[in-house]
């Protein structure tokens, strides 16, 4: 064989898991053994063919930051947010086959003896062709693994220092939330430095906050090394600078856009958050960033931003209910409880709201958390289902 295209790999340890949302998480992680591989081949004359169908979704996890370092975070002056900026920090990108690992086996070679002997191939049975030259060449021996990417570049971790005691931590909401507010910050920074949405990557990882999660965003260079752009935003003034341009950024999109578009936070290379994005929650996590405490009153549906878009959810669930079904405005407009023959059953709130809110009473009748405007409009017949 050629000795050019003898692959090599690295070898390191991670750990998977889906345990984000989950206050005890010592038992949803698992070690797994990951493979760095420096190439790939496939098998002699069996290429398959393209079938004209295009997989715009990539089978890897998005990249994240590997664990470990000290990370000193810096409060950013007159704002609540912290950011930690640095030139080397390891980025990991982790493909697991959905869950279900690689298994792995070793072609056999032959030596100068004609005998076959553990070679310098590894292969995925299940891809090799029947009729194939590989298919009577596996060894016995085989490893169960995922694969893995790592890199270092240039990463910018911002953290939200202000919370309400009302907001939603560790859920889908949290989530959608902070993942919005990262398209924001780089949709807003390639603006900024006149640079393609590809040449920036942005990501959230969760962290401990008191009894529960919360989420840190952080910016990072595409390019292995870095190519400054984070650098660019780790001063005071610049990341001010961001957070205000972000905020110019929106201005006047109500009217356009109900969650998320492709002239607010969508872009192709986002394509698997499309239905989770929503400019209104990163508009809010904004406001929070630079205002802290004196934003709180303003997460709610009474504001300008979420007030019309309210008046329209309602209208549309209102055609798919009984007349018997009706909305009812309290605090000035701020949520709203949902009415049957028999008085109060649910209740339509922000989408950051938790059932603790001061605004909302104590007893919720059917419904343990109350109904929010993000599920409205991703998932009305869910919401119907909840009110009947």
């Amino acid at each position: 064989m050629n000795e050019q295209l003898k692959p090599d790999y690295s070898a390191w340890t991670v750990a998977l898991g889906n345990s984000f949302f989950k206050e005890e998480n010592t038992d949803s992680f698992q070690s797994q053994i990951a493979w760095e591989p420096a190439g790939f081949i496939t098998e002699y004359y069996k290429e398959q063919s393209y079938d004209g169908r295009f997989e715009w979704s990539p089978r890897s996890t998005s990249s994240r930051l590997q664990h470990g370092g000290e990370e000193k975070f810096i409060h950013l002056e007159k704002n609540s947010l912290q950011y930690f900026y640095s030139d080397d920090k390891t980025v990991v990108a982790i493909n697991n086959n959905a869950g279900r690992n690689f298994t792995f086996k070793q072609l056999k070679e032959k030596d100068e003896n004609g005998n076959q002997t553990p070679g310098n191939f590894w292969v995925d049975p299940l891809a090799l062709s029947r009729d194939g030259c590989w298919i009577n060449r596996l060894g016995e021996e085989e490893q169960r693994v995922v694969l893995g990417d790592r890199k270092n570049t240039d990463v910018l971790i911002l953290r939200l220092t202000d919370y309400p005691d009302f907001f939603r931590r560790g859920t889908y909401l949290d989530w959608a939330s902070f993942l919005s507010f990262g398209q924001l910050l780089r949709r807003t920074a390639c603006v900024i430095l006149d640079v393609e949405p590809s040449e920036l990557e942005v990501n959230i990882r969760p962290y401990r906050l008191g009894n529960s999660f919360s989420f840190d965003v952080f910016l990072m260079d595409t390019l292995e090394n870095g190519a400054g752009y984070c650098k660019h935003f780790s001063s005071p003034k610049m990341l001010t600078e961001l957070l205000n341009k972000s905020m110019e950024y929106l201005k006047g999109h109500e009217e356009e856009c109900d969650a998320s578009c492709y002239a607010c936070l969508r872009d192709f290379g986002n394509s698997p958050y499309h239905t989770l994005l929503d400019w209104r929650l990163a508009f809010d996590l904004l406001s929070i960033s630079q205002n802290g405490k004196d934003a709180w009153k303003d997460i709610s549906l009474s504001n300008g931003i979420w007030h019309k878009l309210t008046e329209k959810v309602m209208r549309n669930l209102k055609k798919n209910l009984d007349d018997d079904y009706t909305f009812v405005p309290r605090a000035n407009g701020s949520y709203y409880e949902i009415h049957d023959n028999n008085g109060v059953i649910d209740h339509l709130v922000h989408p950051l709201w938790t059932s603790n809110h001061h605004d909302l009473p104590k007893d919720y009748g059917q419904s343990s958390e109350p109904i929010t405007i993000f599920d409205v409009l991703r998932r009305p017949g869910w919401c119907i289902s909840k009110i009947q």
